[in-house]
């Protein structure tokens, strides 16, 4: 029994200089964190919550506004029911918890779990009692599906179930949120390139005509962020910067489209002077984005002169 003790006590001795210097290290960091004013939380110009939604400081007037409209105009009664594959893809507790919560209280996972899984419904209308929320997540930068472009692929806009004034606001509110992007800094917000977003909206059944309009592409270029936007396009989302290539952009017609848009002169004509007022303005660039914008450069002058 004494031989016990007498073991237990030089285990404690033995681990008493890494308890000490543990508890130093842990008092110190408290007194270097207090003396610099350091902060464990993010800073205020993180564009991203830790859940990896945007923070509501961050969601222009506009898209507030648009959130409000899609919650009074997209409404559907479940009627208890919900035609979905389950146990398999939604537990059943989930499509109990989704058929009860009220749709502005719908939590991120749930709206993933549902739209990843296979669904039943024949008469595609149970997607309009979600849809506000879904519209909500885009606007915040949610993952709420395996890939942001899959995003409304159950919303079948193409079919007669949608009425004149639910798809003008998807054609508004696509404009408008394209437009959000366009304005943003992709060098420091987590968010897709702006051309998986006009493939996520072809993918749910929209006409993305309005999405290519050069007067919108004019406004939009007034923003230096619609450069880098572009750029990023051309050197990731295309190969040989002449065929838009994205794993999951399915329809060929919309591919066709993104190419001939790409590769117009209007386009050309467009991003060339932002580019060379770019140069001027920032003589002192370095080499990576200077390699890039000159890649950029070369292709648009020469689509200039077809």
């Amino acid at each position: 029994m004494l031989g016990i003790i007498l073991k237990k006590i030089l285990k404690i001795i033995r681990e008493m200089p890494k308890i000490c210097y543990n508890k130093y290290i842990f008092n110190r960091r408290k007194i270097l964190m207090k003396k610099f004013k350091i902060k464990t939380r993010p800073p205020e110009n993180i564009r991203m919550a830790i859940s990896g939604e945007l923070d509501d400081r961050f969601i222009s007037e506009n898209m507030k506004k648009k959130i409000k409209e899609a919650y009074e105009i997209f409404a559907h009664d479940l009627n208890g029911k919900l035609t979905v594959c389950t146990p398999c893809c939604v537990s059943e507790e989930n499509v109990e918890k989704l058929i009860k919560t009220p749709v502005k209280e719908l939590s991120k996972e749930l709206m993933q779990e549902y739209l990843n899984a296979v669904n039943y419904d024949e008469t595609g209308l149970e997607i309009k009692h979600f849809l506000p929320k879904i519209i909500e997540f885009i606007v915040k930068h949610a993952e709420i599906r395996l890939d942001t472009s899959l995003i409304l692929d159950k919303c079948h806009f193409e079919r007669e179930i949608w009425n004149g004034t639910e798809l003008d606001f998807m054609y508004r509110f696509s404009k408008e949120f394209m437009m959000e992007i366009l304005k943003t800094n992709p060098k420091t917000a987590r968010m897709e390139n702006f051309s998986v977003y006009m493939t996520m909206f072809n993918l749910g059944g929209l006409k993305t005509e309005h999405l290519f309009d050069i007067e919108m592409w004019k406004k939009a270029s007034e923003d230096i962020n619609a450069l880098w936007h572009f750029e990023e396009m051309m050197y990731s989302y295309t190969k040989d910067y002449t065929y838009y290539s994205y794993a999951f952009s399915s329809n060929p017609e919309f591919n066709e489209q993104m190419n001939l848009w790409m590769n117009s002169r209007e386009i050309a004509r467009l991003f060339i002077p932002v580019i060379e007022k770019y140069y001027f303005e920032n003589p002192d660039m370095d080499y990576n984005e200077q390699w890039r914008l000159d890649q950029l450069y070369y292709i648009l002058e020469k689509n200039l002169k077809k």
